[in-house]
């Protein structure tokens, strides 16, 4: 099958991910130059070796969004989105969105990225030094879904509001203590999409997907496709959640 300049710089944007999510440093070290150069999020600047042992110490998956890829002489220069998904100390993870300038070279023996630099997105009702509350944000909702998926109620109670209030996907509204009641007698596991995070002082508003894994009497499992809306407020600095609202997708 002939495949034009353009799928084979894509091709090798596949591999590269690829490699990195799997800790492939090989494979990784053959797609760069010797002299690549490699700009971070937070405009640190790492030639090649220091990026190799960044990505070894840091495993991460990334996704791309729809690149645009335009050539240049044996140039190739890619642009477009990406998100990274890194491991945190505690165990959860820390997604990362921005916005990816590529620069790809064709020699003799192929193609070799030259050159990569990353800028965080932010959306712009979202002031920069919000990005903390952000992962603390995404790290109670990792932390819930644990607590659900474990059946642990205690656990489940010290992320929850006093005032909690819950919207079930049939309409139902319970208050706190109903809704840990209510999770301890049916097993479940949340899957979460990508999330919307707007914060605003201290109260947020979290938009995004969510899948249920449902235990079913005969053993099986019923998969339940949502959408939910969560606000959580902060209590002298530590956030909890004080509303949740769930509608199933038809």
């Amino acid at each position: 099958m002939t495949t034009t300049p353009i799928d084979d710089v894509l091709a090798l944007e596949v591999r590269r991910c690829d490699a990195i999510a799997a800790g492939d440093i090989d494979s990784l070290r053959s797609m760069l130059s010797d002299d690549y150069v490699h700009v971070h999020s937070t405009g640190k600047v790492d030639d090649r070796a220091g990026h190799l042992a960044a990505v070894a110490t840091r495993p991460r998956t990334t996704t791309r969004g729809e690149l645009t890829v335009r050539l240049v002489g044996t140039v190739a220069i890619i642009t477009g989105e990406a998100t990274n998904l890194m491991p945190t100390a505690e165990g959860a993870h820390r997604e990362l969105r921005g916005f990816c300038h590529q620069v790809a070279e064709r020699n003799g023996h192929g193609w070799v990225f030259r050159s990569f630099q990353m800028t965080t997105i932010r959306p712009p009702d979202v002031p920069a030094d919000s990005a903390a509350d952000e992962v603390a944000i995404r790290s109670l909702e990792e932390a819930r879904c644990a607590a659900i998926a474990a059946g642990d109620g205690e656990a489940l109670g010290r992320l929850l509001d006093a005032s909690y209030t819950h919207v079930t996907g049939r309409g139902r509204t319970m208050n706190r203590d109903q809704y840990i009641e209510w999770i301890g007698d049916l097993a479940r596991r949340h899957e979460r999409g990508p999330l919307r995070i707007q914060p605003f002082g201290d109260t947020a508003v979290i938009h995004g997907p969510l899948i249920n894994h449902l235990s079913t009497d005969d053993g099986g499992v019923r998969v339940l496709e949502t959408f939910v809306t969560q606000v959580v407020h902060r209590y002298g600095g530590e956030w909890r959640f004080v509303s949740f609202h769930i509608t199933p997708v038809r």
